[in-house]
């Protein structure tokens, strides 16, 4: 009876120490569970999320939907999630009086955190077009926006990334607010326009993986049942 007491308890310590290891190493478990938050792909030709949730908005300059329309030879595969197709891009500005003009994304970061957004753009031409668009954040709907940085958008279709996992006062806010405002090179151009297209939010789920989550199950179950 005594070696069976003793090679339980064994036992119990060394799944113990396999739990111990599992959250001593949370983090390189954490790193791979990336979820899709919000997905715009436009194929059916609105603002409307596609995938997740969020809410996507015109919100400043002339504050009129005219500013965008939606086309086929404006569509792209680039950045596309799971097997959405190149039906539908979203023609950005077709005048000099959209400078300065912002889309606007609604995000919930609960329970997330390293929130990154990547998309697909590219601009009619060498000059005149938006060049130096910007990139801006703020938790909740109110105050200041941030700027992050300025995309610089060449004339054929390229992955355009904004990482904001630097700062983490974004992780776990139930809103986070985007802004990205259009920046033209010239005002004297009104034959111009940019296109976009498959627009992702990403972001880390911080939340122990299922496989630990098992461990420590079997680990207390173990143990209650030896002890029982």
């Amino acid at each position: 009876m005594d070696s069976r007491r003793t090679q339980g308890a064994s036992m119990v310590r060394a799944m113990a120490v396999g739990v111990s290891m599992l959250c001593l190493s949370a983090g390189s478990l954490h790193a791979a569970n990336i979820e899709l938050l919000a997905y715009w792909h436009f194929n059916d030709s609105d603002l409307i999320v596609d995938q997740g949730s969020g809410i996507m908005a015109i919100v400043t300059g002339i504050g009129s939907p005219a500013m965008v329309t939606y086309q086929s030879g404006e569509a792209t595969t680039l950045n596309a999630y799971g097997a959405a197709s190149a039906g539908m891009g979203l023609l950005v500005g077709q005048n000099q009086s959209f400078q300065g003009s912002s889309f606007q994304w609604d995000i919930n970061m609960t329970n997330c955190a390293d929130l990154v957004m990547t998309w697909a753009e590219r601009k009619l031409n060498t000059f005149g077009s938006y060049s130096n668009n910007e990139v801006y954040w703020r938790v909740g709907n109110s105050g200041a926006f941030t700027l992050l940085e300025t995309e610089a958008i060449s004339t054929t279709y390229s992955l355009q990334t904004a990482d904001f996992s630097a700062i983490s006062g974004l992780d776990g806010q139930p809103l986070v607010q985007i802004r990205y405002t259009l920046r033209r090179e010239s005002n004297n151009d009104w034959n111009s326009y940019n296109s976009m297209d498959n627009i992702q939010f990403n972001a880390m789920i911080p939340e122990p993986s299922s496989a630990f989550l098992a461990l420590v199950g079997c680990a207390l179950a173990y143990s209650r049942r030896r002890r029982g």
